[in-house]
């Protein structure tokens, strides 16, 4: 499998299990609040950040909680956790807890984040007009970084053959996997048909929302944005005013994608 199609297969499978999330890719790809670009499909291609266009007004907020997300590949993923010390039909006990993790299909996934911390721009609403006053500078196709996830610890596979198999093994005081844990470190001791995995301790960023000048359809118009937290959505707080061109409604207005 091409690295394009398991790009692709990739992050079509992070939003369909967890939208409005899109992924991070590649996950090694360093992102932060404020970055612009266009999106390639569901895949987010960084340009810059909105702070070379002197909008420098970015702050952030972050949840206080920390989460966990994750799923699999629906009827393709199957995971056998094996506690430290347990045969599991081999003729010596492990040493360290393990899981197997087994696929059936190319690109399925498994996909996990522990110790989520939810970080989003303060205030959104506050970019329209400074977006707006770019005129032709602004592409009006790019999308603007508005939330992202941090997790202590990240897990992530894609099966790049019909069949494949990964085995992670917890560090050596660990009794049992518990994949919600962030304090549990991972390492991967063997791998068949996986095109692709990342265990990551600190500094992932995974998954990513998005905010876009779109036009407008009805005047006056509500923002309405929304703030990530908990797996959770809640409607933010903040109205923005209607801005005017002549005494009539804008054309453009900063909204949330979904």
């Amino acid at each position: 499998m091409t690295n394009k199609a398991m790009s692709t297969l990739y992050t079509e499978e992070v939003y369909k299990h967890l939208k409005p999330w899109h992924s991070n890719w590649p996950l090694s790809t360093e992102i932060r609040l404020g970055d612009y670009g266009f999106m390639r499909g569901r895949r987010f291609e960084r340009l810059g950040n909105i702070s070379e266009y002197g909008i420098d007004q970015v702050s952030d907020r972050s949840a206080e909680t920390e989460n966990h997300e994750s799923f699999s590949s629906d009827g393709k993923t199957h995971v056998d956790l094996q506690s430290r010390g347990e045969a599991s039909n081999q003729p010596i006990a492990v040493a360290r807890a393990a899981a197997h993790i087994s696929f059936l299909g190319k690109g399925a996934v498994f996909f996990n984040l522990a110790g989520c911390r939810y970080k989003s721009v303060e205030g959104k609403a506050a970019l329209e007009k400074p977006l707006i006053e770019l005129g032709d500078q602004w592409n009006r196709r790019w999308v603007v970084v508005t939330d992202l996830v941090q997790p202590r610890s990240t897990t992530i596979a894609i099966a790049s053959e019909a069949t494949g198999k990964l085995v992670i093994e917890a560090d050596a005081k660990v009794d049992e996997i518990d994949f919600a844990d962030a304090s549990i470190k991972f390492t991967a001791t063997q791998k068949q048909g996986v095109g692709y995995n990342f265990l990551s301790e600190e500094h992932s960023i995974p998954l990513l929302a998005f905010c876009a000048l779109r036009r407008r359809f009805v005047a006056p118009w509500r923002s309405e944005f929304r703030t990530y937290s908990g797996g959770g959505i809640e409607a933010c707080e903040s109205e923005d005013e209607v801005s005017q061109h002549g005494g009539e409604p804008a054309d453009w207005q900063f909204v949330q994608l979904k």
